[in-house]
Formats: structure tokens, sequence, C-alpha cells
């Protein structure tokens, strides 16, 4: 039964909390700071600088702490396998602007052939949001996927059912909701395929791969540019007598380009690594051949941020096992840094390299030697100078096989490939990393590392600049509805650091920092494992004192979705973009509200408060008469505005106020 409060309290508790005294959580977006100036009665976590509320072991201690230089980072964990009943294959992935995902590959199981195109678009969650199959009657292949700066998507590979030839490179050209624009097929009367994409500054397109109709020998490395309309403008052949395999293309910083790939036209084993840096119209600066007496490949090129180059493969020249990843750095004038070969017993190789934002790198491929099956996921970081700093083996009993590797905004990272370990047949698989390789499977290992010594060569291939046809089609583009795997539960790490001050007082002084709380709302799950009726909160483990630094993570489980809807409507918090909810102050069993059985702690903390500090929101808002202390006399007001949620929102004016 509610208490009967004179008028005038109500007036005065009304003026108090007028624009906050729902006691409604306020989201903090992530670049908020400082206090919320209607929120007195309301503890809230700001990433720039604000307040968090805590408890200590004294009962009678519950302060207001100050956050300076906070930071806030989240990282999703998740693992999905994709497909139908045929076999399908995630070859390419993509981060997206709105933090989801974009992954090429190919599909059996849906569209107009044996096998089309697939595009398949993700949310930040592994949720699928859309997905294309794209091809004709015969057999088209997505080998590499760019987001353009439209917002849309490229996709290369090669078709049977289109173009010139027996096989052409295939370049299709999507709007941001997954309509094809435009779609070409390149090539002449032979064998011709699109390995890899980039767009270019000016807009258009770079495509690297093979081609049997042109060139030199048996396959060329094959570069085409595009405008940004598809229409051709140059075109490159390059290669020897024999075959030349063109696997990955970046455009250069100084509007060039680098390819890499494999060579059995020059260097001193079976195959070698082959990389050829071209200027902006397609004409050769200089080759470089790398590699041992056996056979050695190089599926992935980046540009590094020294102006030099990382490229990645596989080496059977050189390591532990039958074939083991194979990394080189070259400098931006070709020469080898420093190579290694690292893998175990049996085959390892790499797929993907990217550069990290701490200068080292990450390479994503395949394992023999370690691992849950025949072949698993292999995920590798290395430093700046090229030494290993962890490796995980991800699958499950079968196969499991990683092409591509992009590092995600929250600094983790993201590769997909195919899995016969789980799903339906043979399914695309999305595996999502934290920034230390964790995810919700997969095991960490410890492969052989070895430093290599190759021999490098300089050869001077042959370049023609052929004029392939070019054909404008129009694929059919059927919209599918794959079935998704959720291998494991969808896992956010939430890791807040700063520095925490807060003031002394009774019980406070000196005493470890216990608990923080920050409430994160999700359907009756709280962070630590205890159920509550709505909400949950994390306790930071201490110690910490005034002024010490902190970091902790948060790890949410099971989401039962996204966003998640806390319990009051119309709000819900974005993991994703660090947002925070408020809740009021007291509410220590982080129900949402403060219940009738927590009020002797508020009583507790408003007893040893004296006087009021104008810079605690708490003092502020429980010394409801203005008297400059809070006491006993204020405890049933207080009371009245913790218990109602019915004032007039609409009055403005200062509390203390004349």
């Amino acid at each position: 039964m509610r208490m009967k409060i004179p008028l005038l309290i109500l007036l005065a508790a009304a003026c108090l909390f007028a624009q906050t005294h729902e006691l409604s959580p306020y989201v903090i977006d992530n670049g908020g700071s400082g206090w919320i100036t209607d929120g007195t009665y309301e503890t809230y976590f700001s990433v720039g600088q604000g307040v968090i509320g805590y408890q200590t072991d004294a009962a009678n201690c519950n302060w207001i702490g100050y956050i300076t230089n906070g930071a806030c980072a989240t990282q999703t964990q998740f693992a999905v396998a994709v497909g139908g009943t045929g076999n399908e294959q995630g070859t390419s992935v993509v981060q997206t602007s709105d933090g989801g995902y974009a992954v090429a590959g190919i599909t059996e199981s849906y569209g107009a052939g044996n096998s089309d195109l697939l595009l398949v678009k993700f949310d930040a969650f592994g949720s699928v949001e859309w997905s294309r199959a794209i091809g004709g009657s015969n057999i088209e292949y997505g080998r590499s996927v760019v987001q353009t700066t439209d917002g849309g998507y490229a996709v290369t590979g090669e078709t049977y059912s289109f173009g010139a030839g027996n096989r052409d490179l295939f370049l299709v050209k999507f709007s941001s909701t997954g309509s094809v624009e435009w779609s070409r097929a390149v090539g002449g009367t032979s064998d011709d395929r699109g390995y890899s994409v980039v767009q270019t500054t000016d807009g258009g397109f770079a495509v690297g791969g093979w081609t049997w109709s042109y060139g030199a020998g048996g396959y060329d490395y094959f570069l085409v540019k595009f405008d940004a309309f598809g229409s051709v403008e140059w075109a490159r052949a390059i290669g020897g007598a024999n075959i030349d395999y063109g696997n990955s293309v970046v455009q250069t910083t100084d509007g060039g380009y680098a390819i890499a790939g494999e060579t059995r036209n020059y260097g001193t084993g079976g195959w070698n690594s082959f990389l050829v840096k071209l200027n902006s119209s397609g004409l050769i600066e200089w080759a470089r051949v790398v590699g041992g007496i056996n056979w050695d490949h190089t599926k992935s090129v980046v540009q590094t941020t020294d102006g030099g180059y990382a490229v990645v493969g596989l080496t059977e020249s050189f390591g532990a096992g039958n074939d083991d990843l194979f990394f080189i750095k070259f400098s931006s004038t070709g020469l080898v840094e420093w190579s290694r070969a690292v893998g175990g017993a049996y085959d390892d190789e790499g797929y993907s390299v990217v550069q990290t934002t701490d200068g080292g790198y990450v390479v994503a491929g395949i394992t023999g030697s370690y691992g849950a099956g025949s072949f698993d996921f292999f995920l590798v970081q290395f430093n700046s100078s090229g030494s290993v700093v962890w490796s995980r083996a991800i699958g499950g009993a079968s196969v499991d096989w990683g092409k591509s590797v992009v590092q995600t905004t929250d600094g983790g990272y993201a590769v997909v490939g195919l899995t016969e370990s789980y799903g339906i047949e043979r399914d695309l698989f999305l595996v999502k990393f934290d920034s230390d390789g964790n995810s919700c499977i997969g095991e960490a290992i410890s492969p052989t590392v070895t430093d290599c010594s190759p021999s490098v060569a300089s050869p001077s291939p042959t370049v023609t600049s052929p004029s392939p046809t070019v054909t404008s089609v129009s694929p059919t583009v059927t919209d599918i509805a794959p079935t998704v795997t959720n291998i494991c539960p969808i896992v956010d790490y939430i890791t807040i650091s700063g520095t925490l001050t807060y003031p002394p007082g009774p019980g406070c002084d000196g005493s470890p920092f216990e608990g923080a709380h920050v409430y994160f709302y999700e359907s009756g799950i709280r962070v630590d494992g205890e159920p509550v009726s709505d909400a949950f909160g994390y306790y930071v483990s201490g110690p910490l004192t005034s002024g010490g630094d902190f970091c902790v993570s948060i790890c949410y489980e099971n989401h039962s979705s996204i966003p998640r809807t806390n319990l009051y409507p119309g709000q819900t918090t974005n993991v994703t973009d660090c947002d925070f909810v408020v809740v009021p102050i007291g509410d220590f069993d982080c129900s949402g509200a403060v219940q009738p059985s927590e009020l002797w702690d508020v009583y507790d903390r408003m007893m040893v408060t004296s006087p009021v500090d104008p810079n605690d929101p708490f003092d502020v808002a429980c010394d409801s008469d203005c008297d400059g202390n809070v006491g006993a006399d204020d405890l049933w007001k207080v009371y009245f505005l913790m218990m109602d949620t019915e004032y007039d929102t609409e009055v403005p004016c200062n509390p203390c106020e004349e």
C-alpha cells in the first residue's frame, strides 16, 4: 500500500526527478562522457569519463566511483555452418561496413545449374540476412569478394555457362541488398579464371587469375583492369612456356599492382612461389621467384605498412612435414627479408594472410598435423618479425578447411572455408575469433617453426596485352534460404578498462574494490550465472583501490535475441557498439528496479554521508530537502521516489531552487 505523502514533499520530489524519476535505463553511447545532469538518481558508466556504482564488503558503503581514461571493446565469438543437401563452401570473406560479413563461395544445393556462385550476407553475430545463388545451366564458382564504396559487392570467379570459351573469368557487381547490377564474362576460346578481385582507387576493379587462352605458355597469370561499370580497360598475360597460376592480387600504394601465385617456368624446384610487381598501366617493374628443390606455392598476398609484401602458401622444400605453411616477407623492392615454414608431421598449408593492426600477421589455412579431424582450420598469428605468437586448430572429426581470413573491427578475426564435420553435407563454415585466437570451438597448438633460406631469382617473364572477349551476361539470380547450423553458442566478451577513483568515506577509505556493477540486460541471465528477474550485472574481481587501473571482461552466452532487449519496452543495448544501460542506484540484485527489501541498504548509505558532496549524484539525489545533509528525514521521500513511477515528466526545476 502506498504511503500518503504531503503535497509539498510530493512536489519537491517531482522537481528532483523531473526528467528521470521513472527509473527507465539510459543508454550511454560509446562516445559519451561526463555526468548525466538529468539523471542524478541513477548509476551509469560512460566510456569517455563517468561514474560506476560499486559495493565493498562494508555493508554501509555504496559509493560512486569515477571512471577516467575509460575504454570499451567487445569481441564476439561464433561458429556457423551454412548449406543444403549438396556441397557448399566459402572461399572469401570481408567484414562489411555494418559490422557483419559477406562471404563468396560455391553452392551445389541451390541455383540454376550444377553449381552456382554463392554470396551470403551475415550480421555481426553470424545470422544470415540474405543469400544469393548466381549462375546459368552449367557451372559457376565464386572465388573472391570485396565490398564496394557504394556499399555493394563485387565477386569474381569463373563461369562455364557464359562467355567465349570453355571457361571464362566471371565478375559480378551486386547492390548492397544482393541484387545483380551487372555481370561480365571475360576470356578467349579456352580456359580463363578469376581468383582475386580488388576495387581500385578510381572506382574500378582489378581481377587476378589464370588464362589458357592468351600468353606465352600453358596457363599464364591473367590480370584484367575494369572500370566502375564493368568495361575492360586493359588486360595482361604474364608467364613463360610452362604454367603460371595467379592466385591473389592487391593494388599497391603507388597505384600499381602486385600479383602472387606459383610458377613451373622459373626457379629451382618443380613449383616455386612467384610474385610480380606491376605499375598502374600493367607493365612489370620486377618479378621474384622463391623456393627450394621441391614444390612451393603462394595463395595470398598483402602489401604491408612498410611498403613491402607478405605472401603465404605452402612448401614441400622446407619445414617439418609433407607440406608446411610457407610465409615470405618481401621488402618494397622485392628482397626477401625473412621466411618461415610452420607445421607438423603431415600437411599444413596457408591460404590467406592479413596484416594486423599491431604490425603482425594472421594466416588462415588447413592443418593435417593437429586438431580433431583429418584436416582442421589452421589459424596462426605472427609478430612483425615472423615469430609465432599463437596458433589454433579448429574443426570436428572430419574435414574443415580455412580459405580466407579478415581482421575485424573488434580486433578479432573471421575465417571462412568449408566443413564436413558440421552441418548437412559439405557446408560453408564461418568462424569468428577474438583477438587472441579464441573461439567457441578449437584448441591451442604448438607447431614447429622453421626459419628458411630459400633460393631467390629475378626472372623476366613474357608479358602480352590480349584483347579478351567481354560478354555482358544475365545470369539467373536465386534468392535462397540455406540451412544454418549454429555449432556453438554465440559468445560476447566486453572488455572495459580505465582508471577508477572514488571518494573516501566510512568503510571505503582504503578498502579493496570488490564489486563494480556494469549492468546489461539479457532475458533473466546474469553474467555470473545467477538468475535474476530480467537483467544481470557483472561483479569485478578485486582488489582495486582508488586510483588503480582496471580491466574487466564480461561474457555473454546463449543469446535469446539480438539486439538484446531489456525490460523497458523500446530500449535496447547494442553491445557491439559498447552501449551501456543505466540502472537505479540501490538496485543491488540487478533486477532493474529498487525493491523494498533493498531500502535498508540505501538507508545505510544515507546514514554515512554528511555533508552532501555536490559532485556525488547519489548525495544530491538523496538530499531531497536541500539542507546540505542526507539523513533519516530524507529516507521516506527517497522511498516514495523509488517505489513510484507516475510523476509528471514535464516539470522543469532545480530541486534546491528557492
